[in-house]
């Protein structure tokens, strides 16, 4: 039997595996010539209970060669559309990159997320982002207390399309973030209602039986 899959810090990787001796061989690795001289920095789940209750899942990118004594600028990196972070080496926003840059990264999982349960998704259905707002900012002050090496002073977040509109609506919220990066984000839902294909099909469920 053959399979492939890609890991938080590897890209794709073909294998084989024994069936009867239930032993798995790596038969190739697309990334081993592109890393082989590369250090990634290390990689640490991190969830928090948000104050509704909620366990909110993320994890966080450190630096190579890290030191707990240094303080550190973050970057807080929530989904694109409603599909949550994924764990892969190669995305829009390829967090080792920035961590090799010297930032930590935070990656959050807020409210609105897919793949955490039907109730949990469907907390956009007219929502407006205010729940997922307040669950990016309480994971953003938690992560800062919990970790000593971060510069409260440099944090930026990041999103795109509603996590875009998310990062808009975060700098009407909040004033921890220094700055703040939208990715195709929403800027007018009223607008967006009526429109294009995603003002159709998506905007049809998260305004359900409303006008914005």
């Amino acid at each position: 039997m053959v399979y492939y899959g890609l890991s938080i810090s590897n890209s794709e990787r073909l294998y084989g595996l024994n069936l009867k001796k239930e032993t798995s061989t790596c038969l190739a690795d697309l990334s081993k010539e592109i890393l082989k001289d590369v250090q990634l920095g290390d990689t640490r789940d991190w969830n928090f209970v948000s104050e509704a209750g909620d366990t909110i899942y993320g994890r966080y990118y450190l630096p190579p060669h890290f030191d707990p004594a240094k303080k550190y600028p973050l970057i807080v990196n929530y989904y694109g559309g409603t599909t949550p972070t994924a764990r892969v080496l190669e995305s829009r926003y390829p967090s080792h990159v920035y961590a090799g840059m010297g930032f930590v990264v935070y990656i959050v999982q807020p409210s609105g997320a897919t793949e955490f349960g039907q109730e949990f998704s469907a907390r956009h259905v007219n929502a407006r982002g205010k729940q997922t707002a307040e669950e990016i900012i309480e994971g953003t002050l938690q992560f800062c207390e919990a970790h000593s090496f971060i510069n409260k002073e440099k944090i930026g977040c990041m999103g795109a399309s509603y996590g875009g509109f998310m990062t808009m609506y975060l700098q009407t919220k909040t004033d921890i973030f220094a700055a703040a990066m939208s990715h195709a984000g929403i800027s007018d839902i009223t607008s967006y209602w009526g429109e294009g294909y995603w003002g159709y099909s998506y905007s049809a469920l998260a305004s359900a039986d409303s006008y914005p």
